[in-house]
């Protein structure tokens, strides 16, 4: 009998640790090491992987793949944005190709190539344009029909990191690895005012839904609170340190106030009424809500090299 309180101990430790790893248990996954990005349609009924040299079309709900498109070359996909009419991809890739796809015939528009590894790609809210940042510091304007380069914008020092437009396409926030973020007049070109609270290396900007929050995300692990209710007058209303990593992405939910971000430590933190952090064994290099009309809301994790999962975000708590 003198074991019996070390196995008792010994099973409420096994039982423990068995209910953490249940209640992270994937609900649905895609063991898919080559996977790059990923991204939702803005119904939040469809999401897009990316891959270096495929672009795949997945259901939501169904969780299954509807198509797949691609260069067929090893140009080297990075990122991808959706059009609002969700008609169209733009895919930035390693080697400086900027590529336009129709979903709808699943065809090539058209293929520019800047020379510049593309770091994001954004399109502007009206389709008239899309924007490409990349590694050199330029953000890329491009005219939609034809991919022709017609602006250039050269701030920033280094490379550029996340894009996001606001107040309906006039203006375009821009980070970067300088530390700073940039607000550009979109129409003409020129900055609008730049803002440099970052001490570190920049990974993300997400914008919510009524364009009068923004929050940065960096590599000292800090997330950065910015109002930016009167784009001429932006301030920092705080900031606060959330990891001892880099933290490597950061969005709002659509009701505006719930957000969510991951760290290179495999962190994901949701923040909502009540917080929530939960530590997964491997690096996360993007996390998101899916903003879909669902009741149960679910997360979607994308790992470095093990490709992305979906979990009920009540089994998370």
């Amino acid at each position: 009998m003198k074991y019996f309180p070390a196995l008792i101990a010994i099973l409420i430790f096994h039982t423990f640790f068995s209910n953490v790893n249940a209640q992270k248990s994937a609900k649905f996954e895609i063991l898919d090491k080559t996977i790059i990005d990923v991204k939702f349609y803005a119904s939040g009924t469809k999401f897009i992987i990316v891959k270096a040299s495929l672009i795949e079309s997945w259901d939501v709900f169904n969780k299954m793949k509807e198509f797949t498109i691609g260069n067929n070359s090893n140009s080297g996909n990075q990122c991808v944005d959706i059009s609002v009419n969700g008609k169209y991809i733009i895919a930035g890739t390693k080697n400086g190709s900027i590529i336009l796809w129709n979903l709808e015939s699943k065809r090539l528009v058209w293929e520019v190539n800047t020379g510049d590894l593309i770091t994001d790609v954004k399109f502007a809210p009206d389709n008239s344009s899309i924007v490409a940042g990349s590694s050199n510091s330029k953000i890329y304007k491009l005219n939609f029909e034809d991919g022709e380069i017609i602006n250039e914008f050269n701030n920033h020092k280094k490379d550029i990191t996340s894009l996001e437009f606001c107040r309906n396409g006039n203006y375009l926030m821009s980070s970067s690895a300088d530390k700073s973020i940039i607000v550009w007049n979109y129409q003409k070109g020129e900055i609008k005012t730049q803002l440099i609270e970052h001490k570190d290396w920049i990974r993300d900007i997400a914008i919510n839904k009524d364009e009068t929050r923004m929050i940065s995300c960096d590599d000292d692990g800090y997330l950065f609170f910015w109002n930016i209710q009167n784009i001429n007058s932006i301030n920092l209303l705080n900031k606060e340190k959330v990891s001892r990593k880099w933290l490597t992405s950061v969005s709002y939910y659509k009701d505006g106030s719930t957000y969510i971000s991951s760290d290179l430590s495999g962190k994901v933190l949701i923040f909502t009424n009540i917080d929530l952090k939960k530590k997964f064994r491997k690096p996360v290099i993007k996390t998101e809500i899916i903003p879909n009309e669902s009741d149960n809301l679910e997360v979607m994790v994308l790992f470095h090299n093990d490709g992305i999962k979906f979990y009920d975000i009540k089994s998370l708590y």
